[in-house]
């Protein structure tokens, strides 16, 4: 299948965010040369539908008002009361900006946030991440499996993925809530839903 690019900007009063991630979901592709054994039923190249290759990770983001950006090294610029622009000074593979923090992946893909820290958004578990995404006030990854891992604000439910939902191809959070792409390809959002942000349509 080709590549899927989402983008999620969004604008709030107090914060904006933005965030892209591209992701090759290939799983479910089989060459014309593969030959399905009738006897045992496989497929004569190895097919994990479980697994999530991330392609090509984000390297620009636009925070509320703050923009990070892979420039021959990786630079923040912009607004900086809470230092969101404040880049640490270690080895980054990607980066997202949220209303007023910011986070990247390092080599290792565990997740390293800078800024403010107010909802705990900067308070990122240590586990393995694939991708990183950053709404205004909360963040979110998914691990290599493709299962959401979030943290931050609680109010609306945007860290709150569906129990028992996924894996996801895809992850993009707004200002109070998530959405991810499942590896189906339907859609489901979690968080607030007050202006019909998580109704997908059918």
């Amino acid at each position: 299948m080709p590549q899927v690019l989402i983008l999620c900007s969004c604008l709030m009063m107090l914060g904006g965010c933005a965030g892209s991630l591209r992701f090759d979901d290939d799983d479910d592709q089989v060459d014309d040369d593969d030959q399905v054994d009738d006897d045992d039923d496989q497929v004569d190249d190895d097919d994990d539908d479980d697994q999530v290759d991330p392609v090509e990770p984000p390297t620009l983001a636009a925070g509320g008002i703050h923009t990070c950006a892979e420039l021959g090294a990786w630079k923040c610029w912009g607004g900086n009361g809470s230092g969101q622009a404040d880049r640490p000074e270690v080895e980054l593979t990607t980066i997202a900006a949220g209303g007023v923090h910011t986070c990247g992946l390092d080599p290792a893909g565990f997740p390293v946030c800078w800024g403010d820290n107010d909802w705990g958004q900067l308070d990122a578990p240590e586990v393995e991440l694939a991708a990183i995404v950053a709404g205004s006030w909360h963040t979110c990854g998914l691990d290599p499996d493709g299962w959401p891992v979030c943290w931050g604000i609680h109010i609306s439910g945007e860290i709150d993925p569906p129990a028992g939902v996924g894996p996801f191809v895809e992850i993009s959070a707004g200002g109070s809530h998530t959405c991810g792409r499942l590896a189906g390809g339907g859609v489901v959002c979690w968080g607030s839903n007050a202006s019909g942000q998580c109704n997908v349509p059918e």
